[in-house]
């Protein structure tokens, strides 16, 4: 998936009503989030993603879903509850006065172990909610998604497409009540965590920097009453259509608008 950033020193410098040309750079998504790039007038702009990872990554499971990729799409799915669990579980420590120092030096006892991840949150979540259950899901429809998501990673099975649609909804099933959870009982620790990154960069740099949120498709199906995956991808079809493809193409290119 490719990401458009414009330039924010080109905008600024364009008058109200007036007109001129604003530079942006196709990127691919990167890890860190953080963008720099510049323009033919020699601006250096720095842009912080401030989607959240969980979002990106399933944004760039429904792209790859779109775009033909199936196993990518189920690995994307995959990915992007592993590290809700993991944004959950730093909202649960900021909202205990518990610092990133200390949220870390745990985190790191299991970085890539998955399965001690997920232990972690539904023991976290169990003592914090008081036995509250995180899902309405049984362990046999659990083990069942599992089963799939299993086969396509490590044993190279490739999916249908119904099989991809429904393991995309399964693990939106999973996030829309720990979402509306979090976002009800720990309002501030949540927003705190979204704006983590951005925050911390602009303390980091002496020069001003730009947010940029994305298209999320979770966040964008979470918000509607049905939550239902499938007319949220044909949304993300559109949306593709009239910003261009980036979602494929070439590595790096350079774009021009002229603004009226």
């Amino acid at each position: 998936m490719r990401l458009e950033i414009s330039c924010s020193k080109c905008s600024e410098q364009i008058a109200p009503g007036g007109s001129g040309d604003v530079y942006s750079c196709v990127y691919s998504v990167c890890d860190d989030g953080i963008y720099e790039f510049e323009c033919p007038q020699g601006h250096h702009t720095t842009t912080v993603l401030r989607t959240p990872k969980h979002e990106v990554l399933y944004t760039i499971g429904a792209n790859a879903f779109l775009d033909g990729y199936f196993r990518d799409a189920i690995a994307s799915f995959a990915s992007a509850l592993e590290r809700y669990y993991e944004f959950a579980l730093r909202i649960i420590s900021r909202h205990k006065k518990i610092t990133l120092e200390m949220f870390m030096e745990t985190w790191g006892f299991m970085p890539n172990q998955s399965e001690r991840q997920y232990g972690a949150f539904i023991t976290v979540w169990m003592i914090e909610r008081k036995g509250e259950p995180y899902t309405k899901f049984s362990k046999t429809q659990i083990d069942k998604s599992n089963t799939l998501r299993n086969g396509v990673i490590h044993k190279g099975n490739i999916p249908t497409p119904a099989q991809c649609l429904e393991y995309g909804q399964y693990v939106m099933d999973i996030i829309a009540p720990i979402e509306k959870v979090l976002l009800a009982d720990y309002a501030a620790a949540h927003k705190d965590e979204c704006f983590a990154l951005f925050r911390d960069e602009s303390t980091k740099r002496a020069t001003p920097i730009t947010a940029l949120s994305i298209f999320s498709v979770l966040d964008s199906a979470l918000k509607n009453d049905d939550k239902k995956l499938e007319p949220i991808i044909a949304r993300l079809e559109e949306v593709r259509t009239y910003k261009g493809n980036f979602s494929v193409g070439v590595k790096h290119q350079m774009v021009t608008h002229h603004r009226k």
